[in-house]
């Protein structure tokens, strides 16, 4: 597999370890995506764009793309216009869609980010 496309996943705000971009996750996600295959985040809860981008920085994860607000910059990139359904209506309300991807190797343990 080249890509996981984790779109509005639950926050799990509660329950850190439990959120689809935890350490546990990513190296699971390891065993069936392909060497340096590519996660993509898109959501529009900051808390967890936030830890995913900690999460990504600490372990020197090679970003790709990463923006607090996706559709504020102009994008020549068809996949990442398309909308969800509930992603239109977030919009609609004024939130924000954050959006991050990058690169996850198969030599490298992701590690959770102490005190985070």
């Amino acid at each position: 597999m080249d890509e996981i496309w984790l779109t509005f996943p639950d926050p799990q705000l509660g329950k850190k370890r439990k959120r689809l971009t935890a350490p546990k996750f990513l190296n699971d996600y390891r065993m069936f995506l392909k060497n340096n295959g590519v996660i993509h985040l898109k959501t529009d809860n900051k808390v967890l764009y936030k830890y995913t981008l900690d999460t990504v920085q600490y372990n020197q994860l090679e970003i790709i793309r990463n923006t607090d607000d996706l559709y504020a910059e102009s994008s020549d990139d068809p996949v990442l216009s398309i909308q969800t359904y509930y992603e239109k209506q977030f919009i609609e309300k004024g939130l924000s869609i954050h959006y991050i991807s990058f690169r996850l190797p198969h030599d490298k343990n992701i590690e959770e980010v102490p005190g985070l």
